[in-house]
C-alpha cells in the first residue's frame, strides 16, 4: 500500500502526493558559506554541544540558539594540558586562567549573542591523572569506579582542589567581565554515587 507520510503535522495520506515528492530549495547561511535546508521554526528551542574551539566559527553558522554543553575538559585537555594544582604549585596560575579565558572567549565571539553554556570541570581522577603535574595530586585518591568518583562539583569546595576551581571562576570572569563577552553561561556538574551520596576522595 502506498502511503505519504506528513511528519511535520503528523498525518498519514493514502497513495503518493506528488507535492510531498518535489525536492526542497536549499538555503544558505547568512554568511554565504556551507548551505542547509531551510529550517522551521520550533516551540522548542536547538542547541549544540561543541568542545573545540577550532570548530566554532563554522558550528555557528548552523541554525542553532547556541551552545547547550560547552565542556570545559576539552579546552584544558587540548589546549592547556596541565593540572590546574601543578600550575599553582609552580607559580603560573595565569597560564590557566588566560588559555581557558582565550577558549572560552572563541566560542562565545562566534556564537554571539546567542548563549554558550559552559559546564565547569568535570574530568574524573584517571583523567586528572594524565595532565602535566596531574600524578602528584590524584595518585592518593583511590576510587572503586572513577565514573562515580571525586568530579564534578563536590571537587570545588574541596581544600585540595578548591584552589584550581578558583582559576576556573577567574577565567569566566575575564571573558565576562574584560571581554564583554555575556553570553557565556556557567552550570554546575554534580556527580552522585549509585546510592544517591555525593563523593568525596
Amino acid at each position: 500500500m502506498d502511503v505519504t507520510v506528513d511528519a511535520k503535522r503528523g498525518v498519514v495520506y493514502e497513495g503518493i502526493m506528488k507535492e510531498a515528492m518535489a525536492p526542497q530549495v536549499q538555503q544558505g547561511s547568512a554568511s554565504g558559506s556551507a548551505g542547509f535546508y531551510e529550517t522551521p521554526v520550533t516551540g522548542t528551542k536547538i542547541f549544540v554541544n561543541l568542545g573545540e574551539p577550532e570548530l566554532a566559527e563554522k558550528v555557528a553558522q548552523l541554525p542553532s540558539d547556541g551552545v547547550g554543553l560547552l565542556r570545559m575538559e576539552f579546552i584544558v585537555n587540548d589546549h592547556i594540558k596541565k593540572h590546574p594544582m601543578w600550575l599553582i604549585e609552580n607559580k603560573h596560575p595565569e597560564e590557566f586562567v588566560d588559555k581557558l579565558a582565550e577558549g572560552l572567549a572563541t566560542f562565545c565571539r562566534a556564537f554571539h549573542p546567542r548563549p554558550v553554556v559552559l559546564r565547569f570541570s568535570d574530568f574524573k581522577t584517571n583523567e586528572y591523572a594524565k595532565l602535566e603535574g596531574g600524578e602528584k595530586y590524584e595518585s592518593g585518591i583511590k576510587e572503586a569506579n572513577p565514573l562515580l568518583g571525586f568530579r564534578g562539583a563536590c571537587r570545588y569546595t574541596d581544600p585540595k582542589f578548591e584552589p584550581a576551581f578558583r582559576l576556573e571562576i577567574a577565567a569566566v570572569k575575564k571573558v565576562r567581565n574584560e571581554m564583554g563577552l555575556k553570553n557565556l553561561w556557567c552550570m554546575n556538574p554534580v556527580q552522585q554515587d549509585s546510592r544517591g551520596v555525593r563523593q568525596g576522595p
